[in-house]
């Protein structure tokens, strides 16, 4: 239940502190982003995209790669 809170904060919060240590503490590199993702959270695409560097985007999905 916990893990499942955190995925949501990653994906849906404004706060770039919080984002960066819940993605260090799973060892997150890669972040995707796809339809079912922006379905289920309200998506923050530009804190997401501000945390690393777009590696693959193909209809409206994209990776990003963590830095």
């Amino acid at each position: 239940e916990e893990r499942k809170k955190d995925v949501e904060t990653i994906y849906s919060s404004t706060d770039a502190a919080l984002v960066k240590e819940l993605l260090e503490a799973y060892n997150v590199t890669y972040i995707y982003l796809g339809d079912e993702e922006h379905k289920t959270y309200n998506v923050n695409d530009a804190l997401l995209q501000s945390l690393g560097e777009i590696v693959f985007r193909s209809d409206g999905a994209y990776i990003v790669k963590v830095k």
